[in-house]
């Protein structure tokens, strides 16, 4: 799965990574992404909270309020929600250059309010 990898390929420079709780933290990780891709017109929401924590939900897609979305599961490990997050946002090779581009002009659109 390319979020496990991009993972794996950060948190691989760095010592800091290489402890059982994140190691734990990992194979919790992949156990939510063992059922392959996301299909067309469908969502995947990967939402990180104040703590660090990663909450993974997956919806039938739209923006209609109750638009069906289901908890996958959510992992406390903080290091491991900063890693898949620089994977969109930081480096000259990023998951998805649209991506970035739309979450720096949400934040910038937010920051530059009066």
């Amino acid at each position: 799965d390319g979020f496990v990898r991009a993972i794996q390929a950060r948190s691989g420079r760095d010592n800091a990574y290489s402890d059982e709780a994140f190691g734990a933290a990992m194979k919790e990780f992949k156990i939510f992404f063992n059922r392959g891709q996301v299909p067309k017109r469908k969502e995947l929401l990967l939402s990180r909270d104040a703590n660090g924590t990663l909450a993974v939900l997956y919806g039938e897609g739209g923006h209609k309020q109750q638009a069906g979305r289901s908890l996958m599961g959510t992992l406390s490990e903080e290091r491991l929600s900063r890693l898949l997050w620089l994977n969109y946002l930081a480096g000259d090779k990023v998951a998805s250059e649209g991506a970035r581009d739309n979450i720096i002009e949400g934040i910038m659109e937010f920051v530059e309010r009066p």
